[in-house]
């Protein structure tokens, strides 16, 4: 009768073991599915939040402009016109300040499918990101050595590239990449 009670002991023992492993295993996994779901959602929404940082809210025509604080532009490039658009950034509201403004687009090859201008004065790119992604029409800024750059291709993302707009003509990348360096540019608010 004792080892009948001991047996029944050692029974309801493992049984309740066996239901505590079995409890802390859909703990483990409810825990393990709901902290990756999110960590999958909070760097989802760090990625989204980088991208709006870096790009600004997406227009319908997939420009990457802030719509409510867009400055108009016509910037003359070797004698022919073209629209823009500046964003709201520091680096444009100073530049903005400054128009109109002329630079000469030098004969440097960058190598990478780009025209860039020297600027006399280095802009403020305070609350900026540190780098960009600039796109095909994009009007940048490399602040390493002050310059405005002009995007005919894609050149990548680069830490000190500072999107300051785009133009309004998606035929001005072309023609940005048929002109031979040296040439002005002149920029004047609309």
């Amino acid at each position: 009768n004792s080892v009948s009670r001991r047996e029944d002991y050692f029974e309801k023992t493992r049984a309740i073991i066996y239901l505590i492993v079995v409890i802390l295993l859909l703990l483990a996994v409810f825990y393990f599915i709901s902290g990756s779901h999110s960590t999958r959602n909070s760097k989802s929404a760090a990625q989204n939040q980088r991208t709006k940082k870096i790009t600004g809210n997406s227009s319908s025509k997939g420009s990457r402009r802030n719509q409510t604080s867009l400055t108009a532009v016509s910037i003359n490039i070797d004698g022919r016109d073209f629209s823009a658009h500046l964003n709201n950034s520091s680096a444009s509201r100073q530049l903005i300040a400054m128009l109109p403004y002329t630079v000469r687009v030098q004969g440097l090859n960058s190598g990478l499918e780009e025209h860039t201008a020297d600027l006399q004065k280095p802009l403020s790119t305070s609350g900026m990101p540190a780098g960009a992604k600039p796109h095909p029409n994009d009007i940048g800024y490399w602040s390493p050595q002050p310059r405005i750059v002009l995007y005919w291709g894609d050149v990548g993302f680069y830490d000190g590239i500072h999107i300051l707009g785009s133009f309004d003509n998606a035929n001005a990348k072309n023609y940005i990449h048929s002109l031979k360096r040296p040439y002005k540019i002149t920029i004047t608010r609309k």
